[in-house]
């Protein structure tokens, strides 16, 4: 899964750094129209590679969560993964709110509506946030799917020596 995730956000990287580079020169080239369709694309597969990337700790926490209950890891496990959560999301949270937004800020600054200046900020702040938030989230990510992991080993022994028993009991009853 990390390495689907570097991919993909490298590329996200990639497309609004494309992006930023066509809206400067925009004004110059006449190259608007790019730079919108560009700038739309970028902000939707930025929001879905977030996304991804909220779902991935939240379908992990709940198997982590339900090896804890069942007894079979240790709670500092469930609760490192939580901390994992509470430090990436409110970041995530905020720049897909900004990805939200960028697109309209500089609708309205084509029509007239407000200075160039507001859009500028939101790109640079997404832009910076998206790789710091990602960086973070990386090694999160690979410790994550650790954890993960060995919550699954535990349910996979704990459910074949449920069978075993099981079995073990019904040929000792026949």
């Amino acid at each position: 899964m990390r390495k689907f995730l570097d991919f993909y956000n490298l590329a996200c990287v990639a497309g609004i750094a494309y992006t930023i580079w066509l809206g400067y020169g925009a004004g110059a080239t006449g190259e608007l129209g790019r730079h919108a369709i560009s700038g739309i694309i970028s902000a939707i597969a930025s929001v879905l590679g977030l996304t991804i990337l909220m779902f991935y700790f939240i379908a992990t926490g709940s198997v982590i969560k339900k090896t804890v209950q069942a007894g079979l890891v240790d709670i500092k496990l469930y609760e490192k993964t939580r901390r994992f959560k509470m430090i990436v999301f409110p970041p995530t949270f905020a720049l897909i709110l900004i990805f939200s937004a960028i697109p309209a800020l500089g609708a309205a600054y084509e029509v007239g509506k407000i200075p160039l200046i507001y859009h500028q900020v939101l790109v640079w702040s997404a832009f910076f946030g998206y790789i710091g938030t990602y960086l973070k989230a990386r090694g999160f990510v690979r410790e994550n799917g650790a954890i993960w992991l060995e919550a699954v080993k535990a349910s996979i022994k704990a459910d074949k020596e449920k069978k075993g028993k099981a079995h073990k009991d019904k040929t000792e009853n026949s």
